[in-house]
């Protein structure tokens, strides 16, 4: 019996270790410069729009803000150090963030990498 309840108990703080580890998606983003892609602009969701680090395609949200769902469909937010926006104090455009973008079956565009993935994030949306 106490061999079983020894296992029990390893396996129960494995399942909750693994449950309250924050996800690459999920760390925090206090301090991060988040920009949202703006489909408006010609050609839409198109790969290199998406890759187009200018601020005709990805518009300053905020700082800290949420990241979207992260569904591989379209392209949606990234979110930036300090290093790679034109200005810490009135932030209106990434710099010298390079974004990669696949297409989807639909041919529409979503983030598949960006420079400095250990400090940067990013998320697609459905």
């Amino acid at each position: 019996m106490k061999k079983h309840f020894l296992s029990i108990g390893a396996i129960l703080i494995a399942v909750l270790l693994v449950a309250f580890t924050p996800s690459k998606s999920n760390r925090s983003l206090q301090g991060m410069y988040v920009f949202e892609y703006d489909p408006t602009a010609s050609g839409g969701y198109q790969e290199a729009n998406v890759e187009n680090e200018s601020n005709l395609h990805w518009k300053f949200v905020g700082i800290g803000e949420e990241l979207c769902d992260n569904d591989l469909i379209r392209a949606c937010r990234v979110a930036v150090t300090g290093s790679y926006v034109n200005s810490t104090s009135n932030p209106t455009a990434l710099s010298g963030v390079t974004i990669e973008a696949g297409e989807s079956s639909t041919g529409v565009a979503y983030v598949t990498n960006i420079t400095a993935p250990t400090e940067n994030q990013f998320s697609n949306k459905e």
